[in-house]
């Protein structure tokens, strides 16, 4: 049930993020899983459930190895702050962050001090 209702609220902000116009090849991609991770840490440090959202974001990154460039890490954080502009006064985000982004980035805050 859980996999389902996040698969929902993900799907969900993968298609809202489409109504948009967005920079970046993921944020115009249905079902990216680039979209829920941006649009959560920017939901953590907009919010202040996590001020440090992309700093962990940023870490995990460079700890897994992964090869992002800066321009598309940069347009994906613009894309991000677009989403969420665009979706104030009609989208839960303490709901979004508590049920879908804390265990998240916890997990990846974890795993970047272990």
């Amino acid at each position: 049930m859980k996999t389902l209702l996040l698969t929902a609220v993900l799907l969900t902000a993968s298609l809202d993020a489409m109504a948009a116009d967005y920079i970046s090849d993921e944020f115009n991609t249905p079902g990216s899983q680039a979209v829920a991770i941006y649009t959560c840490a920017v939901t953590g440090a907009e919010k202040g459930f996590e001020p440090e959202a992309f700093n962990i974001l940023q870490s995990a990154f460079n700890q897994r190895g992964a090869n992002m460039k800066s321009r598309q890490a940069e347009n994906l954080k613009a894309d991000a702050y677009r989403w969420y502009q665009h979706e104030q006064g009609h989208f839960d985000f303490d709901s979004y962050w508590h049920g879908q982004c804390a265990p998240v980035f916890a997990r990846m805050a974890n795993a970047i001090n272990a």
